[in-house]
C-alpha cells in the first residue's frame, strides 16, 4: 500500500508509462476493470495515469470523492471525453450528460415525477410485471437454463415502460434491448479507441449511429403517439401536484420552467432515452449480479429466503411490504458494492483546486470508480466477501461517507435512486419467494462497458423451491 502524509500542495503520484507513445493505454484496453483495481491496491488517495497524450487522475479515497461530488461540486463539470461522446452519439442533453444551468433546469422539471408519493403508484407496475415473470417461469422455465441478464433486462424494460410512460414495451423489448446492448459495446470500444469525439466516419461509428437511430425511433414514436392523443393531453395535470396521476412523459410534456417554456421534442427524447437506459440497463445489471452472488453464498440466500417467506405472497411483494424486507435490500446494496453498475464517474476541474493536499490544475480530468473504492481494503473489512450485514442500520453508521456511492452523490445523486431500490427489492423478493437460481459456471468475469456487465451473460438454472 502506498501511504502518504498530508502536506500542502503535493504532486499527484504518477504510475510509470509502459509505452512512450501509448502511456498506459495498452494494459487499460486489455482489462479496464483489472487495471483500475490493481491501481487501487497500490494507492489509496489519488493516482495519475496517461493514455496516449491524455493524463487523468483516479480518486480512490472517499474524502477526495466527497470533495468533488459534494463539497466543491460547483468547480467540477462533465466536459470530459466520456460524457461528450455519450452526448454526441447517443443520449443528447439528458440528465446524465447535461451540465450547468441547463442541467439544473431539467432536474427541476423532472423531479416531481420521482416524488415519494408517486412511488406507490409505480409499485403497482413493479408488482404486476414481477408476478407475470414468476408465472411464466413456473409454466415454462423450471429446470431450464436462462440468461438472467436478458430476463432481468426484459422485466425492467416492462416496468419502466408502464411506470414512467404508461406504455407496454413488451413488443419493443427485443428492439430496444438489442440496440442498447449494441450501443453499450460500440460506445465502450469507441471510448477506448483514443480517437477524438469529432471523428465519426469509422465503421464502428456507422454501426453506433445505426444503433442510436433505432433507439431514437422508438422514443420518438412514443412521444409522437402521446402528443397525438388529445384525451391524454387534456388530462395532464399540474406537474407540481404530487397527487396528480400523470406519468413521467405527461409530466415532462406539461412542465414549464420559470420563463414558461416547455421542453422541446429533442429535449424530451433525450430525457426519455436517458431514463430508459438508467431505469432499465443499470437495474437489470444490478439484479443479475445479485442472483450470481446469492448462488455463491448459500447462507445469505437462506437468510433472504426466510425473510421473503414471511412477507411475500402471490409471487411478488406489495409496495407496502418493502419495509418488511430489510435484508433483501441489504443484499442488493452489498451486491452494488461489489459490482456497481455505474462503475466509473468523471469530472473536469473548472478552476485549480486542492484535494487532500494535492494540487489539481484547472482542466484536470478526474475519475471516481465505485468499483475501486467499494473494494478497497483501506475502507472495507474483507472487501471481496459478500456480507449484506454491512448495510444494517447499525453498521451503516460506521461507514465512511462516500466509501459507497453506487448512485453518485451530491446534487447530482441519481434522480431515480429510490425508484431503482424499490424496483430491485420487489423483483428480488418476488423471484426468491418461488425459485432458486443455480450457477452453471464456476467463474463469471466482469466487463467494464458503460455499465458493469458479466462477460458472456449470466446463464443460471431455474429451480422451483419446495
Amino acid at each position: 500500500m502506498n501511504q502518504t502524509i498530508a502536506s500542502p500542495s503535493r504532486e499527484i503520484p504518477r504510475i510509470p508509462a509502459t509505452s512512450l507513445l501509448l502511456g498506459n493505454l495498452r494494459e487499460f484496453i486489455a482489462d479496464p476493470t483489472g487495471f483500475l483495481l490493481e491501481l487501487g491496491n497500490e494507492y489509496d488517495e489519488i493516482v495519475e495515469s496517461r493514455m496516449l497524450m491524455y493524463r487523468s487522475s483516479m480518486l480512490v479515497h472517499p474524502q477526495a470523492i466527497e470533495h468533488v461530488l459534494h463539497r466543491n461540486h460547483t468547480n467540477y463539470d462533465k466536459n470530459v471525453f466520456d460524457y461528450r461522446m455519450l452526448k454526441l452519439r447517443l443520449l443528447g442533453n439528458g440528465l446524465l450528460t447535461n451540465d450547468g444551468a441547463d442541467w439544473l433546469r431539467q432536474r427541476r422539471l423532472s423531479q416531481p415525477a420521482f416524488h415519494r408519493k408517486r412511488m406507490a403508484g409505480y409499485g403497482l407496475a413493479m408488482r404486476d410485471c414481477t408476478r407475470l415473470l414468476v408465472q411464466r417461469w413456473e409454466r415454462e422455465a423450471v429446470g431450464e437454463v436462462l440468461d438472467i441478464g436478458e430476463e432481468m433486462a426484459a422485466l425492467t424494460l416492462q416496468i419502466v415502460g408502464r411506470a414512467l410512460f404508461s406504455r407496454d414495451l413488451t413488443g419493443d423489448a427485443d428492439e430496444i434491448g438489442a440496440a442498447l446492448a449494441e450501443a453499450n459495446h460500440l460506445m465502450t470500444e469507441r471510448l477506448l479507441s483514443g480517437l477524438p469525439p469529432w471523428v465519426n466516419f469509422t465503421p464502428r461509428d456507422f454501426k453506433l449511429k445505426k444503433a442510436a437511430r433505432r433507439l431514437w425511433a422508438v422514443v420518438d414514436a412514443m412521444i409522437a403517439e402521446r402528443m397525438a392523443d388529445a384525451s391524454s393531453a387534456a388530462s395532464i395535470k399540474d406537474a407540481g401536484d404530487a397527487d396528480a396521476p400523470a406519468d413521467l412523459l405527461s409530466m415532462l410534456m406539461s412542465a414549464r420552467d420559470e420563463s414558461g417554456q416547455a421542453m422541446s421534442p429533442r429535449q424530451l427524447r433525450d430525457e426519455i432515452l436517458t431514463l430508459l437506459l438508467a431505469g432499465h440497463e443499470t437495474t437489470a445489471t444490478a439484479l443479475t449480479w445479485t442472483f450470481h452472488l446469492l448462488a455463491q453464498n448459500p447462507e445469505a440466500l437462506q437468510h433472504l429466503e426466510q425473510e421473503v417467506d414471511v412477507s411475500v405472497r402471490d409471487g411478488a411483494p406489495a409496495f407496502d411490504d418493502l419495509a418488511k424486507l430489510p435484508y433483501t435490500r441489504m443484499a442488493l446494496e452489498e451486491s452494488m458494492r461489489l459490482y456497481p453498475p455505474a462503475w466509473s464517474i468523471a469530472r473536469r476541474a473548472i478552476q485549480a483546486d486542492t484535494i487532500m493536499g494535492y494540487r489539481i490544475p484547472a482542466g484536470a480530468v478526474l475519475y471516481m470508480n465505485p468499483l475501486v473504492t467499494h473494494r478497497h481494503r483501506s475502507f472495507w473489512d474483507e472487501p471481496l466477501a459478500f456480507r449484506p450485514e454491512r448495510f444494517s442500520p447499525e453498521n451503516r453508521k460506521s461507514q465512511m461517507p462516500y466509501a459507497y456511492f453506487p448512485f453518485g452523490g451530491g446534487p447530482r445523486l441519481c434522480i431515480g435512486a429510490d425508484f431503482a431500490l424499490a424496483e430491485m427489492t420487489m423483483i428480488l423478493a418476488g423471484i426468491v419467494s418461488r425459485f432458486r437460481l443455480r450457477s452453471t459456471r464456476a467463474e463469471v468475469k466482469m466487463q467494464g462497458l458503460i455499465t458493469l456487465r458479466p462477460v458472456d451473460g449470466m446463464p443460471m438454472r431455474i429451480e422451483l423451491r419446495t
